[in-house]
């Protein structure tokens, strides 16, 4: 395992107790089905995470505890990374 390190980048979607989250998704429609059965739904609180994606290698950085948002030359050069290497279909 690897501490210390940047290992992709996702965008939070929706965060909070799961039953809410559920609830919630069916009154607007948006397709959270998957969140019953998901082997990693558990816990008091869950995060719904979109658009993940992994770097080549883990990239050293400070550590912080829960999510933050990187530099700004971190973010941008990784970020032109992912978009120069599309993940395959």
């Amino acid at each position: 395992m690897v501490f210390g390190a940047v290992v992709g980048f996702a965008k939070l979607v929706a965060c909070g107790p799961y039953r809410e989250l559920y609830a919630l998704a069916q009154e607007a429609r948006v397709d959270y089905v998957w969140l019953e059965r998901h082997e990693h739904t558990e816990g008091p609180d869950c995060w719904v995470l979109r658009d993940i994606r992994r770097l080549p290698r883990p990239v050293p950085m400070a550590g912080h505890l829960g999510l933050f948002r990187p530099p700004v030359e971190f973010a941008e050069r990784w970020l032109t990374w992912l978009n120069d290497h599309p993940v395959a279909a």
